[in-house]
């Protein structure tokens, strides 16, 4: 071989090897997905938020009741969220208990004990803001019942206390 062959040889090689390898470097690889965090979700499990109010009765035993919808036919809801507030329309609410049960039409699905101190005494509105971990599931097309019952009553100053409620959690 001549030194000019060898020469042209060589660097035909050596570009030949520089290129393989460098398109095999600079190549992409196959995409590989891993789990990860929260994620913006694409509509496939939207949020719901709800929200309204009872009316205590006066009397101890006595009770009142709000019908809720979900209004998502052909799925499932999961309530992951209760938030309890109260207010008063008579300006002193004086103690008062309540049992507040949420139902469907057939089962209890949740019961919450309340009490509401004197408001005027406490100097702020009581709040109760729950997170439920697994969450209470919702048959489809069921309608809600939340009754306020009032078991222990001052008076009958909790006649015109209102148990406001927020019930949020995805379908």
């Amino acid at each position: 071989m001549t030194p000019g062959r060898f020469h042209l040889v060589l660097t035909v090689s050596l570009a030949g090897i520089i290129g393989f390898g460098a398109s095999h470097l600079l190549s992409s690889n196959d995409a590989v997905a891993y789990p990860s965090g929260p994620t913006v979700s694409y509509g496939a499990n939207p949020v719901f938020s709800l929200g309204g109010y009872v009316t205590m009765s006066g009397s101890t035993g006595g009770s009142s009741t709000d019908s809720l919808t979900l209004g998502h036919s052909g799925q499932e809801a999961v309530i992951t969220d209760i938030v309890l507030t109260s207010s008063s329309s008579n300006g002193n609410p004086y103690y008062c208990t309540a049992s507040l049960v949420l139902t469907d039409s057939t089962d209890t699905l949740a019961e919450f004990g309340v009490v509401w101190p004197n408001l005027e005494s406490v100097a702020a509105p009581v709040v109760m803001d729950m997170d439920l971990g697994s969450g209470i599931r919702v048959q489809e097309g069921e309608t809600l019942t939340l009754t306020a019952s009032t078991r222990l009553a001052y008076n009958s100053y909790c006649s015109g206390v209102w148990i406001h409620y927020t019930l949020s959690g995805w379908v």
